[in-house]
């Protein structure tokens, strides 16, 4: 999936930005790339990841989605903006037959569940895990729903994450880290063409970060997906193709 950023900022930082990459510019975010998006606390790297979500749309400008496959999913027409861009009619048309990205507000909640279950996942800086379920039962919740992967594959990710001893523990005993790569584990239990990724290795340690990184990148090149990650600082150990700063 691309996305295209057309001068879009979240209202609370509108009179804040100064100097950023993606917030008031015009900005795209191509397929099958991986981004690091690098900001101290509170300039909005968990806004953008909620933006592209359909969590908030408390923002100004416009956010553009141009999916591969669009089943059941609306469309809406380019902004002006972006057709002005093209001055040859036969290329408008031809664009117009091929590609028509959507722009994220236009999409009803039954739009943003298909999303989210066919098109984007995501690991909230949160986690937001069932903590009374186990290690393996907030995996196996997701996966039923998405039918993705088989029960042997899952165990397999918890013994290469480190966790295979742990999938019987509540979500709550398990340390922030090893809750971390659960997260990690059950967002590549679905398809997905963007993977959307809050600060998800924070509190891992350099083996158990390459670990999950490999894997993601991994998981997301056999989809031609997307990788948006957001950081407090760039991290050039973990395999990226740009580095925005917000």
């Amino acid at each position: 999936m691309k996305i295209l950023f057309e001068n879009c900022v979240p209202n609370p930082l509108a009179t804040q930005v100064e100097k950023s990459d993606i917030w008031l510019t015009q900005c795209e975010l191509k397929e099958n790339h991986s981004y690091q998006i690098v900001a101290p606390s509170g300039t909005g790297k968990s806004s953008l990841v909620h933006i592209l979500y359909g969590m908030r749309s408390d923002y100004q400008g416009a956010v553009y989605f141009d999916m591969k496959t669009s089943k059941n999913v609306v469309s809406t027409p380019w902004s002006l903006s972006e057709v002005e861009m093209l001055n040859d009619r036969a290329a408008v048309a031809e664009r117009s037959r091929s590609h028509t990205p959507t722009n994220a507000n236009s999409y009803k909640n039954n739009d943003w569940t298909t999303i989210r279950r066919n098109h984007i996942s995501i690991v909230f800086q949160g986690l937001q895990l069932f903590s009374e379920l186990t290690a393996l039962e907030n995996i196996e919740l997701k996966n039923k729903l998405t039918k993705y992967k088989s029960r042997s594959e899952i165990l397999e990710l918890l013994e290469l994450f480190g966790l295979g001893e742990k999938r019987d523990q509540a979500a709550a005993t398990l340390s922030f880290g090893q809750q971390q790569r659960v997260a990690v584990i059950r967002a590549l239990c679905q398809p997905f063409e963007v993977l959307l990724l809050d600060e998800p290795f924070s509190h891992l340690d350099k083996e158990n970060t390459a670990i999950a990184a490999g894997r993601i990148q991994h998981e997301a090149q056999q989809q031609g997906a997307t990788i948006v990650t957001t950081l407090l600082h760039a991290n050039l150990e973990i395999p990226h193709d740009y580095v925005f700063y917000l």
